[in-house]
């Protein structure tokens, strides 16, 4: 980790905040993300919308709660007071979700993906109209239009380019800088004579150091370059920095966990001095509030704020709260014995994977199919983690609404962590009752039967956590922009949970040849799961129970 022994200072120190991403307008809390950020020394606010806007060009709205008229004009205004801009930011191409799930809009899509498909005739004036609207409610001189992660065939990288470039040169010509993201071209460096040297390029890496990319975009003579590391809480339970190859990162040196700094340096090594620091994915039960201990420590690196040799928690308590309190603690804690051993399993498991697995699905059964082989090693360092951060938050008596927000997020992540380990239990202990029961199936029936008994038991605690866990849920959501839809994903979750312990009370009556078909020998696990929760069909076996039930 750097020991911020040089006194760095960056002209455009911007935070860039993922509204997009179902969080819903929320006045008080708005205006107290804006009073820390400008206090850690942050003169930028990018917020992220997309399409979480209340279009004038198009009636109706993406959801509740998105940005209206009135909304933008409190938000730049705010900023403004506390000498900071607003920089409004969308997608024209690539991540155009809001916009291509609508059916007035699907014949603009490209196939099935959520991008626009740039070829069509109508797809530049289309992005126009989304633009207009931008630049009127925001009353902006910038704008970042995205461009990031398109599926492309390489026959369709020059097009790509061609139409992204043609959009930066109507926004210059209506006096507005455009933005976007770098990756697409650092990957296909070729397409980079297309675009105006005025454009903002915004280049990110999550993953470490990569002064490759910044030093490209600098010899090629743009005019503004910024540096755009993460603090990476979309990866898992909390904020965590790690090295990674993604997008042609360089592998040394390598960063500590908390070290949100790594592509600053670099930055500061190429003599860029704009940085934004990045957050994403405020869903699947992710709490925006407990991510503050990188957003704090990139600021004051980016203002020259950093106090060589003292204590860097001490610094952000302090500047955070006034006070110290158990938040870095807590945070470093559930680095350490969460995240890390987590990260330490990225070749078997996805690491954001553990707490989307409580909200989603696709990765209820990914964990589920996974925990026979790391449940017990997380459970484990899980239990570790949890009694010193329990009777650290219970001590905390919060003195303000700022302390509520960072309490109840803490809560909320330690809440995700003991649904995940009972989750984690139910793919590890209630699979290995059942295979059990298998082989027993035709050796001893009662023996057979009392396994999947037992498999049953072992989901108890886990229904009992979802209860807990919607009960925090709703509490942040009450007090906080945080979406109501995590509730609803997590009602639908328990409701799968419900289905599979149907199913294995159902597998009872095949053991004791009570079932409809007879003696049927158990479904393999992974795929009876499936069915009990989706009536996915097992190929070759009979359907087990009337659909219509459904």
């Amino acid at each position: 980790m750097m020991n911020g022994a040089r006194k760095t200072h960056f002209d455009r120190r911007y935070f860039h905040f993922d509204f997009a991403r179902e969080r819903i307008y929320h006045e008080q809390e708005m205006n107290e993300l804006l009073d820390i950020l400008a206090a850690l020394g942050y003169n930028g606010l990018c917020v992220y919308v997309e399409g979480a806007l209340d279009f004038e060009a198009f009636p109706g709205s993406i959801r509740p709660g998105v940005l209206t008229r009135d909304n933008v004009r409190w938000l730049v205004e705010a900023c403004c007071k506390r000498g900071m801009v607003c920089i409004p930011m969308t997608n024209l191409v690539g991540h155009m979700e809001h916009f291509m799930v609508q059916e007035r809009f699907a014949h603009l899509a490209k196939g099935e993906l959520y991008q626009l498909d740039f070829a069509r005739s109508e797809a530049e004036a289309f992005a126009l109209t989304i633009v207009d609207d931008f630049i009127d409610m925001f009353a902006t001189d910038v704008l970042h239009i995205g461009g990031d992660e398109v599926e492309l065939e390489e026959a369709e990288q020059g097009a790509y380019a061609r139409f992204l470039a043609a959009l930066c040169h109507k926004l210059l010509d209506r006096g507005v800088r455009p933005g976007i993201w770098s990756d697409m071209i650092w990957m296909n460096p070729q397409l980079i004579d297309f675009f105006p040297k005025e454009v903002e390029v915004y280049d990110w890496n999550y993953y470490g150091h990569r002064s490759a990319s910044l030093s490209m975009w600098k010899s090629k003579g743009f005019e503004r370059i910024y540096a755009c590391p993460c603090e990476n809480s979309w990866e898992g339970f909390i904020n965590a920095q790690r090295i990674s190859g993604h997008l042609k990162s360089q592998l040394e040196p390598d960063v500590e966990l908390d070290e949100i700094e790594a592509f600053l340096q670099d930055a500061v090594d190429t003599e860029i001095r704009n940085g934004v620091i990045t957050t994403w994915s405020h869903e699947y039960g992710n709490p925006f509030w407990a991510q503050l201990v990188p957003i704090a420590r990139a600021g004051l690196f980016m203002s020259g704020d950093w106090v060589p040799g003292a204590p860097i928690d001490e610094q952000v308590e302090l500047l955070l709260f006034g006070r110290h309190t158990p938040y870095t603690a807590v945070t470093r804690t559930l680095q350490t014995l969460v995240q890390k051993p987590l990260q330490d399993l990225r070749s078997v498991l996805d690491p954001g994977t553990a707490r989307k697995a409580l909200y989603h699905r696709g990765k209820l059964f990914d964990l589920l199919d996974a925990a026979p082989d790391i449940g017990p090693g997380l459970i484990t360092s899980f239990e570790r983690a949890l009694p010193a951060i329990t009777e650290q938050l219970t001590a905390w008596t919060p003195a303000s609404y700022r302390e509520e927000l960072c309490h109840m997020a803490l809560e909320l992540s330690v809440a995700n962590i003991r649904a995940a380990i009972e989750l984690l239990r139910v793919g590890s202990q209630a699979s290995a009752h059942y295979k059990q029961a298998a082989e027993l199936q035709y050796v001893n029936r009662e023996e057979s039967a009392a396994c999947l008994r037992q498999a049953i038991r072992t989901f108890a605690p886990l229904l009992a956590a979802y209860d807990a866990l919607a009960e925090v849920l709703d509490a942040v959501s009450e007090a906080s922009g945080h979406s109501r839809s995590d509730a609803v994903r997590l009602q639908h979750r328990k409701q799968d949970i419900v289905h599979m312990i149907r199913g294995i009370e159902r597998c009872i009556s095949f053991v004791n040849g009570k079932a409809d078909q007879g003696q049927l020998p158990l479904p393999a696990w992974k795929k009876y799961i499936r069915y009990c929760v989706m009536l996915q069909p097992i190929r070759g076996y009979p359907v087990l129970e009337d659909e219509s039930a459904r």
